[in-house]
């Protein structure tokens, strides 16, 4: 994964709008889909139930499911939210760091904060942005029309749109 990586409180700094807006398709239906790369590299989704609090986006697995051996092999991944009103998508790009020790008990918290189950023997990960992007599909007088809002790190916001079904990079499409 290359590029720089943020936490969700520097998402929300850089763009509170955007934040706000992801945040809420992320938790709206209580779970979303993470995309992670199987041990044999082929791509596997699964749901999960996020928790977004104290200024981090968590994730605990039960350490037996595939999906947690993936992202301790691989900590790269995709956080997908179920569409909302006029197709709109949202998704996360970036990668998950495994959280251990101390800072396991502020996590817990952030879990019971957002009504997220947290068990004592859960493998928890923070995932750490590398980029955030929406899309919104609208059909015009019969053509398809797309418009795109991009964060990234260290970067503005972007907004634009095209008359074409592609989002760029591999976010969404």
């Amino acid at each position: 994964m290359s590029g720089s990586v943020a936490g969700w409180s520097d998402f929300e700094s850089a763009d509170p709008e955007f934040a706000k807006a992801g945040r809420e398709m992320l938790t709206k239906y209580g779970f979303c889909y993470l995309g992670t790369a199987s041990m044999t590299g082929h791509p596997r989704i699964t749901p999960v139930s996020v928790a977004l609090a104290d200024g981090g986006l968590f994730l605990s697995l039960i350490p037996q499911t595939a999906k947690c051996r993936e992202l301790l092999a691989n900590p790269a991944f995709q956080l997908h939210a179920l569409p909302g009103p006029n197709r709109v998508e949202f998704s996360v790009r970036g990668t998950a760091r495994h959280i251990v020790g101390d800072e396991r008990a502020r996590v817990a918290l952030a879990h019971r904060a957002a009504d997220v189950v947290m068990e004592n023997t859960d493998v928890v990960f923070e995932l750490l942005v590398v980029s955030a992007c929406q899309v919104e599909h609208h059909r015009d007088a019969g053509r398809q029309r797309v418009e795109h809002v991009r964060w990234r790190p260290g970067s503005p916001t972007t907004r634009g749109g095209d008359s074409h079904d592609r989002a760029g990079d591999g976010e969404l499409a």
